[in-house]
């Protein structure tokens, strides 16, 4: 046999080398074409689930779709998901970062020029221990359902209302679980005080889970105890103007600025007061053109810087009702409304109301005095309705009184702010009354929640906190001049807010009480109140009364 050389073999070995690299290079290149780019989610789990937030959840991928469903005490708004790729990819939001779940969200997962939207939904699996679900609770007051949040995480409630509302509620839902559990509340029964220590707990199988109440209350309204003195000419001062000292100043206004009082003490007069304590002087509106009617002026009333103002008729057929405004201050009264009596039982004037602008849209009402001349058994407001500052015939309003005998003299009709076509009315023989846009009755407060003889009422706002302001003149008492606020927050709408409003919890509700009477009783019955709110939105609230002068309070937070 024919030997091989040194060379030949060293040939044939190169040869093995080079076809060896060859199919290493050729299986290399068949790899690469077998693993091309994707945009894919290969994995994804949540790491922090669990009342420990610390158990791992893996989900399950379909498509683009992921459903993760964690433990039922799991925190949905904060949970952090573990993402693995497919090579080379990115994903957006990224793994690791803490995320709110309590709504599906997408991942967007891009590879060079693919890209792949991921759509996952984490859900909470059903209890197998004793837990709270959910719970709704409400005012025990007006119903109102308050903002709750169970905190499965602290094993507490949080309950947040204002200062204003009522610390008292009820469960007005809840859920537990699993099936077949229940629940018990610290006090034995669903109403709970949230001024002490209150829980509930939740019982299933032998094992329990107790909730702590943690009410979280915020500031609102104003506090009573800022009540500053913006000018005092009452009698609990001894301060009473002389030009007002008699019964023949009977109705009164505040504009913000300006007290005004009408007057027919030596003559006729609408005298007026500056409320800045460098002015300390009385001054009258111009009264040229003004003259006619039983009494030549009766009653004021203001509409931002107009002075509405009236005269009165007896009960006497074809008299004259007529009604005057001033632009302001400074300028000369015209005659805007004139009405011919058409009955001997129509006596108008004793009192005067404005609502909205009387220039343009509004209303002005004058209620008859039912009594002393005029019809004894009608409740009568006649509401004259502007159009284009133009009055036609008015509509006579019949108040169907339940709670009071008759309306009395010097009734009155406000405008709601925020309540459209609601009114408050009042008069010295009956309560404060809710009346639509009718003049239909829609609610009274009951005498024993406020009295009767509570004149003006003014619903306000401030700071989240709504308020009833009113002036109480009690003629037969010797300090039986005083204002009040009422603190009527709670309640859906002006209706539900005055229907809360009960024996029980008025004491509660009632927060301010001005007396500013002079220690000697009179007979002469009105009062009035305004509401007015200065530059800032502080309430500067105005009480009058017939011998008792009157004030101006401003209160803020």
């Amino acid at each position: 046999m024919k030997k091989r050389s040194l060379f030949e073999k060293a040939m044939k070995a190169v040869f093995m080398v080079a076809l060896l690299s060859g199919v290493t290079f050729f299986t290399s290149c068949e790899d690469d074409e077998d693993d091309p780019l994707k945009a894919e989610i290969t994995g994804f789990s949540i790491v922090d689930a669990g009342p420990d937030q610390a158990t791992a959840v893996e989900g399950a991928i379909e498509g683009t779709n992921i459903t993760v469903a964690v433990p039922f005490e799991s925190d949905l708004m904060a949970l952090t998901p573990e993402i693995t790729l497919s090579k080379g990819a990115m994903v957006t939001p990224q793994s690791g970062t803490t995320l709110d779940f309590s709504e599906p969200r997408n991942f967007v997962v891009e590879n060079g020029e693919l890209q792949n939207t991921y759509s996952v939904t984490v859900t909470k699996a059903e209890p197998t221990g004793p837990v709270l679900k959910g719970l709704e609770l409400a005012s025990a007051n007006t119903d109102e359902v308050y903002e709750t949040e169970v905190d499965l995480l602290q094993d507490q409630i949080n309950v947040t209302y204002n200062e204003l509302q009522s610390h008292l509620v009820y469960i007005s839902a809840i859920e537990v679980g699993p099936e077949g559990a229940t629940y018990e509340t610290s006090t034995g029964k669903d109403t709970l005080d949230l001024s002490v220590d209150a829980s509930l707990t939740v019982n299933y199988a032998g094992e329990s889970k107790q909730y702590t109440l943690v009410p979280e209350v915020t500031t609102a309204g104003f506090d009573v105890e800022t009540a500053t003195v913006l000018i005092d000419k009452s009698a609990s001062s001894q301060a009473v103007p002389t030009e007002i000292s008699d019964d023949k100043s009977r109705g009164a206004d505040f504009n913000g600025q300006y007290v005004f009082v009408a007057s027919r003490l030596n003559g006729n007069f609408i005298h007026y007061w500056d409320i800045n304590p460098t002015v300390d002087e009385v001054k009258n509106l111009s009264m040229e053109g003004v003259e006619g009617g039983s009494w030549v002026i009766s009653d004021v009333k203001c509409a931002g810087d107009a002075i509405y103002a009236c005269n009165m008729v007896m009960a006497t057929q074809g008299a004259e009702f007529k009604v005057y405004k001033w632009a302001n201050v400074d300028a000369t009264p015209e005659v805007v409304l004139t009405y011919t009596t058409t009955a001997d039982n129509q006596r108008l004037g004793d009192a005067l109301s404005i609502v909205g602008d009387p220039s343009t849209n509004g209303k002005i009402i004058a209620s008859n005095f039912p009594g002393w001349g005029g019809n004894p058994d009608a409740n009568e407001f006649y509401v004259f309705q502007a159009d284009g500052g133009e009055f036609g015939a008015p509509v006579v309003w019949d108040l169907a009184l339940e709670e009071a005998v008759k309306v009395g003299q010097y009734g009155r009709v406000n405008e709601i702010p925020g309540a459209e076509g609601l009114y408050l009315a009042s008069g010295a023989e009956m309560g404060i009354t809710l009346l639509d846009d009718q003049g239909n009755v829609v609610y009274e407060v009951p005498e024993s929640v406020v009295q009767f003889r509570s004149f003006d009422p003014h619903v306000f706002e401030y700071n989240g906190g709504r308020y009833l302001s009113f002036t109480i003149n009690r003629e037969w008492e010797a300090s039986g001049a005083f204002s009040q606020i009422v603190n009527i927050t709670e309640g859906a709408d002006i209706e539900a807010a005055l229907r809360a409003l009960t024996d029980e919890n008025i004491g509660q509700k009632l927060i301010y009480t001005n007396v500013f009477s002079g220690g000697s009783n009179d007979p002469w019955v009105n009062a009035n109140n305004a509401v007015v709110k200065d530059e800032e939105g502080n309430p500067m609230i105005f009480s009058f009364s017939v011998l008792n002068g009157f004030m101006v309070e401003e209160f803020t937070r």
